[in-house]
């Protein structure tokens, strides 16, 4: 939180900007026996050391009269450079520029504490700890909340959801993975292989949130073990979408039975006599998702979750639906210049009934999802039309870049 002191498009108009803030505020900061120190801070970019000291040496005609004092300072003012929301179309010069005084910080602190590299148990997916959190934000998880991860992997997001007071639970169709075997993720460690105390339990013992782990399940999502509707106060997931890690479903080759027990008996990597693994299209894994949370979820309770598209296709195209949710908010985050995310948050408003289904199950919407490994490793090319669009909706800067 700051307060600020002046904006501009510019550092020139930033000048005139701060000209203007009234003496009387300014007065309190001038003082000789204050403190002070200056940083800069740039979004969608990174700022240079040499960038910096230029910044601070423009700053000279500030009314500061104190010392200055980098560890302990009385007051602490900051540059904010605001590149846009895309750093992958970022322009030479920031959109808008501010200056203010540092008045009390957030949770960034949060964002090291939980760091992925600090962590004892690691996977080749795991979730960035800043995304995690928001997506638990997103969920609404609060002390006492009831939380599960379809597709749990590492268990980033049930860290992150212990955090805020929830009680975990997360299923993966991996075994391996979930009973922290085979080798691991973590580089320069010197060892080949996983410990025995390498898993999803151990980490969030080490952050202090043991108490908030119930279990993790070797589970398949297309098939839900659970039998009671209407349980979980938030269901948060980062699907896979077949780049980094590949989505798996358990069929039988004998008649299937409605009993989903019956499926995930024989759910190992060699399938089980009269089973075998089969790919699990990004379609199903979406439909299935949202059919699972509409049936599973409290009412009030929330779904969070990631969906991925090529920004030359419509973005909300694929978002599927159900009588049961709504949908909350659709927030992009940019990957690459034509590959893009949506962290996508829905709520249930109504209780779940057999005859509620998910409206885009046999959709031919969801065709441009099932394609989308394939776009991704093969047709990543850029239409130069759609980088014009693409440029120019941003900003008129980002429009001369090339």
């Amino acid at each position: 939180m700051y307060e600020l002191f002046g904006q501009g498009r510019n550092y020139q108009e930033l000048e005139k900007s701060i000209g203007l803030y009234p003496q009387e505020l300014m007065e309190p900061y001038t003082r000789t026996d204050y403190t002070f120190r200056l940083l800069a801070t740039a979004f969608a970019k990174k700022c240079s050391v040499p960038r910096q000291k230029e910044i601070f040496n423009w700053l000279s005609f500030l009314p500061f009269n104190g010392s200055v004092d980098l560890k302990n300072p009385n007051h602490e003012f900051h540059v904010l450079k605001d590149y846009g929301n895309d750093a992958n179309l970022a322009p030479d010069q920031p959109l808008r520029v501010f200056f203010g005084r540092l008045i009390a910080h957030g949770q960034r602190r949060l964002v090291t504490q939980y760091a992925v590299r600090h962590r004892h148990f690691i996977a080749n997916t795991s979730m960035d700890a800043q995304l995690s959190l928001i997506m638990a934000n997103q969920a609404l998880v609060t002390s006492g909340s009831l939380v599960y991860d379809p597709f749990v992997g590492s268990g980033s997001l049930l860290v992150a959801a212990a955090h805020f007071g929830g009680y975990v639970l997360g299923g993966d169709i991996d075994r391996v993975l979930i009973h922290g075997r085979g080798r691991t993720s973590k580089a320069g460690t010197g060892q080949k292989y996983r410990g025995k105390d390498e898993n999803i339990r151990t980490n969030l013992r080490l952050y202090g949130l043991g108490d908030h782990y119930l279990d993790v399940l070797v589970a398949d999502a297309a098939s839900p073990v659970w039998r009671t509707p209407e349980m979980f106060d938030a269901i948060i997931t980062d699907p896979p979408y077949g780049i980094r890690e590949g989505a798996r479903k358990v069929v039988s080759s004998a008649k299937q039975v409605e009993e989903p027990t019956d499926t995930l008996e024989l759910c190992d990597e060699e399938g089980g006599a009269g089973t075998s693994m089969q790919h699990y299209q990004l379609s199903e894994v979406l439909s299935d998702l949202v059919s699972f949370a509409a049936k599973f979820l409290v009412v009030g309770g929330r779904l969070v979750y990631w969906l991925p598209f090529f920004r030359a296709n419509s973005p909300d195209a694929c978002v599927s639906s159900h009588p049961c949710l709504r949908v909350v908010s659709i927030s992009e985050q940019p990957l690459q210049r034509l590959v893009a995310r949506n962290l996508i948050t829905m709520e249930k408003h109504m209780p779940w009934s057999p005859n509620h289904v998910c409206s885009k199950e046999n959709s031919s919407d969801f065709a441009d999802q099932d394609k989308f490994r394939h776009q991704y490793f093969n047709e990543r090319k850029w239409p130069e039309a759609f980088c014009s669009s693409v440029l120019q909706s941003l900003s008129p800067t980002c429009s001369q870049w090339k």
